[in-house]
């Protein structure tokens, strides 16, 4: 069970209803990559709709940074919460899209 799952699940008795998470984390390793599989599982099972970047847009050298950073901006601005896994120090990634919800 996920250490949070409780809460997430109380979250929806309060006025504001939230339907949509924006799951910020990092990606930097096959491990990380399955545990971001795994929360963005997790948070769908209670019943929210997800936005998990490494889902919507897959990591590769192919990918146009710009394009990556502009969908997650998106991203964060339709979403009613940012669950943000946090490590022992902030990647670049995982900042700013912290920092864009943070500043709405």
């Amino acid at each position: 069970m996920f250490v949070h799952e409780e809460k997430l699940k109380r979250l929806n008795r309060g006025t504001r209803r939230i339907k949509s998470v924006f799951i910020n984390a990092p990606l930097s390793t096959m491990a990380e990559g399955k545990l971001n599989m795994e929360i963005d599982r997790i948070v769908k099972e209670i019943g929210y709709r997800t936005y998990l970047p490494q889902a919507n847009i897959p990591p590769g050298s192919d990918v146009d940074p710009l394009k990556v950073l502009k969908a997650n901006i998106a991203a964060v601005s339709k979403s009613d919460l940012v669950l943000t896994v946090l490590v022992t120090f902030f990647e670049n990634g995982s900042s700013q899209e912290w920092n864009d919800a943070f500043i709405r």
